[in-house]
């Protein structure tokens, strides 16, 4: 927001104040992302313009070096009275960046300290690491009047306030009714009566990726997480269900380019930052390219009794490396939806045996033309369409395979993306190229 920027450089302390209470937590947010790192000053500025509350939901809307920026600006106090206002899942997120020294000074100011223990057991990336434990339960036998007023009283505080969950006195959970039910009941009827019994749940210990799955495929709000005896122990919010989707996204699309994702901005990237996160994708991909060298090498004969072959070396593995990464993409998405999994390698490698087959045809078709007519053969024509269309198949096939085979290996599927496939098309292709030429022009 470069009005707010401005008005911390240059405006009154009154406007800005009066700015600042019609602002929503992310546009400071975007304010703190935009103020560098020699203008401490302003940040301080900022700070002292806000309540501990209005802190702690700016807190959670920054990523973890704005975070930790802004809580190097405050003072242990300061900092004590603000995590009091941050949700269960943030927090633990925000202490995770912290040095263990703060982290204890931190947790022995929390009235709950022991849930947020519980909470930072859990890996990252897990749903009980996602979860939080702000969320509204009741006994079955409670009458909807009852656990309406409750609902009044408490719901202001808790951050997972759209449904309302049933427990027994051990912590089952039973039932889930949501707000609209409960304001509709009859307030005498027993809120257990009203509840849905048939509750959809995740454990634990349950992937973010699955669990984000699972809302999207059935349009939750939010979502309980309970251990192995069923007991509730947090409920996940779409809000986070956005930022795993968006983190998964990002990881996939980073993978797919060769590139090791990073939680950092862009332009917050120090460029030796940049450099690690690619170089071992560059050295492994150069590597594997050296092969290609020497499959060239080894067929050397062929071109020079053809020198016209060399012509079309080019468009055959690019349009192989094309037609990979294109099935590659498509299977990848599917996984990510949950339309494939494991089971099914059998349809995958079945479709895009059929897919591969009609695409190398049309490509085939043209290839046998600009052979023809750049070659001033027909037998060179032939041998370029057929190579084509073998590895347009070829490369179709294993575009398909590769990320059912890496999820299978324990792999990210997107790691087997366009730069590998394109590396694997280029040796490969060129064997067949050169295998069919050696058949069809008697090499």
């Amino acid at each position: 927001m470069t009005d707010l920027l401005d008005l911390l450089k240059d405006g009154s302390p009154q406007e800005l104040r009066r700015r600042m209470g019609d602002l929503h937590p992310v546009d400071i947010a975007e304010t703190i992302e935009e103020i560098g790192a020699e203008e401490g000053h302003l940040l301080i500025t900022l700070m002292a313009m806000m309540n501990d509350r209005q802190v702690a939901e700016v807190l959670e809307e920054l990523g973890p070096s704005d975070q930790l920026r802004i809580s190097e600006h405050m003072t242990d106090t300061r900092l004590r009275s603000v995590i009091q206002y941050v949700s269960p899942d943030e927090l633990v997120d925000f202490l995770g960046i912290l040095e263990a020294d703060t982290v204890r000074l931190l947790l022995n100011a929390l009235p709950d300290r022991k849930s947020i223990q519980r909470l930072m057991q859990y890996p990252e990336t897990s749903a009980g690491g996602i979860m939080t434990t702000d969320y509204l339960a009741f006994r079955g036998n409670q009458s909807a009047g009852q656990a309406l007023n409750f609902y009044r009283r408490l719901a202001r505080e808790v951050e997972a306030a759209y449904y309302i969950y049933i427990t027994d006195e051990k912590g089952k959970l039973l039932g889930v009714t949501s707000l609209r039910e409960l304001v509709l009941a009859d307030p005498s009827r027993p809120i257990g009566d009203i509840a849905r019994t048939e509750v959809v749940n995740v454990t634990a210990m349950m992937d973010q990726e699955e669990v984000a799955n699972i809302m999207t495929h059935y349009d939750f709000i939010s979502l309980p997480v309970v251990d192995e005896e069923d007991r509730l122990l947090g409920v996940i919010t779409f809000d986070d269900i956005i930022d795993v989707i968006e983190q998964e996204v990002t990881e996939d699309m980073a993978r797919m380019g060769g590139v090791e994702p990073s939680d950092e901005p862009y332009l917050s990237m120090g460029v030796m930052s940049v450099v690690r996160r690619r170089v071992w994708w560059l050295l492994i991909l150069f590597l594997a390219q050296t092969i290609t060298g020497n499959i060239l090498d080894h067929f050397q004969a062929y071109i020079e009794a053809v020198v016209a072959l060399a012509f079309f070396i080019p468009l055959l593995i690019d349009t192989g490396g094309n037609a990979g990464s294109q099935a590659a993409s498509t299977v990848i998405r599917a996984m990510a939806l949950d339309e494939v999994d494991l089971s099914e390698v059998s349809k995958v490698i079945w479709r895009e045996m059929r897919s591969g087959l009609v695409l190398g045809l049309l490509m085939a078709v043209v290839a046998f033309g600009q052979a023809s007519l750049l070659g001033g053969s027909m037998l060179l024509g032939y041998t370029v369409a057929f190579a084509l269309l073998i590895i347009v198949i070829m490369a179709s096939t294993l575009g398909g395979l590769l990320p059912l085979v890496a999820r299978r290996l324990g792999f990210d599927p997107a790691a087997a993306s366009a730069p590998v496939i394109t590396t694997l098309v280029d040796g490969t292709g060129l064997i067949v190229y050169f295998l069919v030429a050696r058949s069809v022009l008697g090499l």
